[in-house]
Order: C-alpha cells, then sequence, then structure tokens
C-alpha cells in the first residue's frame, strides 16, 4: 500500500492492475482523454459523475476502498461514504 495514499493513487492503481492506458481507460468510463489524463497526473480530482463510473465499470471495485482508502466493514463505513458522496450531488 502507498503511504498517504490518495483516490487518484487508487485510481491509477485500478488502471494499471487492468491494463488500461489512459486512452483506452477513458473510452472504457466515456470520458475524455484530457480529463482520464488530468486525473491519473494528479492535475484534477476526480468529479462525482467519474468516481461513480470507475464504481460500475470495474465489477471488482468496492466503492468505500476507492473512496476512502479501505473496504467497507461496517455500518460506520458505508454511512460516512453515504456523506461524502451526498456532499457531492
Amino acid at each position: 500500500m502507498i503511504k498517504n495514499e490518495n483516490i487518484t493513487d487508487r485510481i491509477v492503481q485500478i488502471m494499471t492492475d487492468e491494463g488500461h492506458t489512459v486512452s483506452t481507460f477513458a473510452r472504457k468510463l466515456g470520458i475524455s482523454w484530457t480529463s482520464a489524463n488530468n486525473i491519473v497526473s494528479g492535475r484534477n480530482a476526480p468529479n462525482y459523475e467519474t468516481i461513480v463510473k470507475i464504481i460500475e465499470s470495474f465489477d471488482n471495485i468496492d466503492a468505500n476502498w476507492l473512496i476512502l482508502g479501505r473496504k467497507s466493514v461496517g455500518d460506520a463505513d458505508t454511512e460516512r461514504l453515504y456523506s461524502l458522496v451526498s456532499t457531492q450531488q
């Protein structure tokens, strides 16, 4: 695990683990290459819609891990995730 890992690091990990380039990752998510490149380079944080697209596009991705950096272990984690997501809407 990367020290002080953030959502960008986890997205890059997904991309790498799945064998994607920025281009193929962007195509899979239905976003522009520029948007994907800005996310993986750390220039921009992913927006709510992109996070949802990642979760929906990759069956093995735990939403809690993607957003919070850890797997869901109970109701407290789920509530925290819902709280973070609701602030983005």
